[in-house]
Order: structure tokens, then sequence, then C-alpha cells
């Protein structure tokens, strides 16, 4: 049973919710959604007080972004969204809704706390673009769950160019090769144009200063390019769902702490798909978003490249050069010992071997760390008054 009679309800609803649920510490709500989403409504009074307890500019700016969002959320319920939005301009409006405001309510949260310099909420259209980075990500992906829904946000503009029937669900059936071919380029299209936002998110990722906030933001937007690479020329998105790995998800998680390491992912996955994108420009010939794509991977990498070299270069050192020389001067030196001393040196060469190379990769994860430590301090001086 649903909580709402018809749709004029549900817009009410949501264009008073900042008057109702953040105002009465009672409010709740049953018959809406599932699971988690169910029991988040259901025991609404809980997030109230946690609410209640923060500064009244915290206050003020979380029921803003609520309006705006509920305002903007209402604006779509009454659409048909069967076949998708009507172009690239209403796609990113709903993305901006949903998502871009997210970012500008969290960056408005981060400079009043003053745990970020106050002048982080001036780049408000950056901090949009780092919600409509993840929320296009998840569109692309949801295909499938969304179409079967009811509920898509394709664009026609874009989907339309590619399909014969003119219908969104032609790209579901998969058993066609041309319908294989459409699909792939459609689907290609789509993402080069998430692919487009990318400078706006490290240019924001680049402003941050504490580390908690910066790994907080960075690793959603490490997880989405690293889907993107998945999902680029991907055909499984148009029968089921596409998830990175969880081994891949933790390696992105564990190297997320710092703005070089963000750069050297998003510099892998951009040259990933590069890769793709000119090996199916040969394989399938024709591609109307091709040259997009390679500039937008271009930019990427120019952004980046700098990063990426650095923190290899210093990766081989550690891992494979020093543990080498440590090797090379042991062996120099038996070679001018005794027999004695060559005799024991020959009887540990290769525990000697191992130990040395584990010794360059503990003094790699070392000077990570000790990079984070003291970037952790500065950040601590900064903060403080």
């Amino acid at each position: 049973m649903s909580a709402f009679s018809n749709i004029e309800e549900k817009i009410e609803i949501l264009l008073n919710f900042h008057k109702t649920a953040l105002a009465d510490p009672k409010w709740c709500m049953d018959g809406v959604g599932e699971g988690d989403e169910k029991r988040l409504l259901q025991n609404f009074n809980k997030c109230h007080r946690i609410y209640a307890a923060l500064k009244p500019q915290s206050c003020r700016i979380i029921s803003d972004i609520t309006h705006r969002m509920a305002t903007g959320m209402a604006e779509f319920v009454g659409k048909d969204l069967g076949q998708g939005t009507t172009d690239i301009l209403q796609y990113n409006r709903y993305c901006h809704f949903v998502a871009g405001l997210v970012g500008e309510g969290l960056t408005r949260l981060f400079s009043a706390s003053n745990i970020e310099c106050p002048t982080l909420e001036k780049h408000l259209h950056i901090s949009d673009q780092m919600g409509a980075f993840l929320q296009k990500t998840n569109i692309i992906r949801d295909y499938l769950e969304d179409y079967v829904d009811k509920r898509a946000f394709w664009p026609q503009s874009v989907w339309k160019k590619y399909s014969k029937s003119g219908d969104l669900g032609y790209f579901s059936d998969q058993s066609k090769e041309e319908n294989r071919k459409q699909s792939r380029k459609c689907l290609n299209e789509l993402v080069t144009d998430a692919l487009e936002v990318v400078p706006d998110v490290l240019t924001y990722l680049s402003k941050l200063n504490c580390l908690e906030i910066f790994r907080f933001c960075a690793i959603p937007q490490i997880m989405a390019i690293a889907t993107l690479d998945k999902l680029y020329g991907n055909l499984d998105v148009f029968t089921g769902v596409v998830k990175i790995r969880k081994g891949m998800a933790c390696k992105l998680i564990l190297n997320a702490s710092t703005i070089d390491e963000v750069h050297s992912t998003f510099n892998i996955f951009a040259k990933s798909i590069l890769g793709k994108a000119t090996l199916a420009k040969k394989s399938d010939g024709e591609d109307l978003s091709y040259e997009r794509t390679v500039r937008a991977c271009n930019q990427i990498c120019e952004l980046t490249e700098k990063s990426y070299i650095t923190r290899r270069n210093r990766g081989v050192f550690y891992k494979y050069c020093l543990p080498l020389g440590v090797v090379f001067a042991s062996t120099s030196y038996s070679l001018f010992s005794t027999k004695d001393t060559r005799d024991m040196y020959h009887g540990l060469s290769s525990s000697f071997v191992l130990s040395s190379f584990a010794l360059g990769w503990a003094l790699n994860i070392l000077d990570i760390d000790l990079r984070l430590s003291s970037r952790s301090k500065q950040l601590k001086n900064v903060s403080s008054p």
C-alpha cells in the first residue's frame, strides 16, 4: 500500500518536507520505499535528534538544500520517464537536483565548520559537478533496472541516434549483431559525457585541505572513474549490472589519501578507456563520440600525468632499485672477502635477497605513511585557531 493517494499529494509532501520533517521531532512516514529506505523514514525522528543538535548555520544549510532538492524532485514526479529524459539539458538538470545539490550542501557545511577554507563554498559549480559525475555513472550503469521500472534517465537526444526502433528497450535485445553495435556506440557516448566532468572533479579535490574530508570526497570519485572504465564498451550493461571487483575497490580505497594518488588513479583509468576507444574505432569503424572520448581522456591525462610519473618512479625505486642495489653491494663485498665469509654468504644468499626486497617494500609503505602523517600535521596546524 502506497503512502500517497495521488501524485499531487506526493508533490505536496516533497515541497513541504523541510517544514515538516525537519521541524517536527516526531515526524515519520510509513509505506514508502523498501528495506533500509523504509526503515529510515519509519525512524526519521532519530535523524531529527541529530539534526536539531547541529549549529544553527548548519541547520539552515541543510534546510535550504533539502527544500531545493525536493522542489527539483517534484518537477520530475509528474514526468513520464519510461523513455528517459528528453535531452542533455534535462538529464543534467535531473543530476543537479538529485546529486549536484548534495555536493553544494556538503561544500557549504565544510566551509561553515571552518574545517575547510571559507572560500570553498564559492566554488558551487565544481561542487555540483562532483555530485553530477557520480550520478551520471550510476545512471549509465543502471540502464536495465531503470528501464524495467519505467523510470529511465538516459537522454533521448543521445540514445535515439542509435536505437533503430525508436524505443529505449531496443538496447536490451542483444541477440542481434546490429543491436550490439548500436548499443556499444550509445553507451560509449554517455560514458564520454560523464568523462567530460572529470576536470572539475579534480579541481575541487585539489582545493580540499582536511585529510578526512579529502578521502570522504575522493573515494566515491575514483570508484566512479573505475566503474566508467568497466562500463566503456561493455554490453553486459544491457543485460545485467556491471560492478568493479571487491579487490579493486579495496585497492582504490587504499590509494585515495593524497591528490597524487587520486591523480594517478584517474590517469590509469583514462588511459585504459582511451585504449578501448582506439580499439573500438578500428574494429567498428564510425563512432560519433570517438573524438570527444579522445579529447576527454587526453585532458584527464594532461592534468594527472605529472603525479602519475612521480608516484610510479617512487614505487619503482623502493620496490626494485633499492633492493637490487643492496643485493649488488653485498654480492660485490662477498667477492673480495675471505673464503669463510663467502661460504657463509652463499648459505644466506636466498634469505638475504628476499629480505632486501621485503625491506624495499616496507620502506615504500613507510614513505607513504610518513607523507600522510606530515600532511595530517600540516592540516591540524591550518585548522587550529
